[in-house]
């Protein structure tokens, strides 16, 4: 049933069109074979994420209103994973070049402005061209190693 709700969700409330790789990836709800698992951004030099935690449909929606309510993302970017304290969206706004791309934001690069009377936050960082491009290309801690990386 919360599978139910959040694809309603997404299909109805949710005003921008999510990519279909992510919500397929939802539908099969196999969160757990990728959790810890590390992707490398860039050629590497630009650091390693980690899966910590999926925003799995049952906090998605509870994510997406925490982080809107904080001004953490702008309403056209959907949460889907957090790593290590940076959450990682997908940008869905069709009518833009990047719609589909992935970025992290850290409620850590923010901070009050008195002047403006709002949280205020960084830009957000290049992750991946799409969220097939990040599961396509998870790795373990020993596969890392094993690739003299880490």
């Amino acid at each position: 049933m919360i599978l139910k709700e959040a694809l309603n969700w997404l299909e109805k409330v949710y005003v921008y069109p999510v990519p279909k790789d992510y919500i397929e990836f939802i539908k099969i709800g196999d969160f757990e074979s990728s959790r810890r698992k590390l992707f490398i951004v860039g050629n590497g030099d630009e650091g390693i994420l980690e899966i910590s935690q999926w925003f799995t449909p049952d906090i998605l929606v509870f994510v997406y209103n925490n982080c809107i309510g904080e001004e953490i993302i702008k309403p056209h970017y959907l949460p889907i994973f957090d790593s290590c304290n940076l959450t990682v969206v997908i940008d869905c706004d069709p009518n833009v070049p990047i719609y589909g791309q992935l970025f992290t934001s850290s409620p850590d690069d923010g901070y009050f402005d008195v002047d403006l009377d709002k949280n205020v936050y960084g830009d957000l960082n290049f992750v991946a061209k799409s969220f097939s491009e990040i599961i396509n290309n998870l790795k373990t801690t020993e596969e890392l190693e094993a690739m003299g990386v880490r």
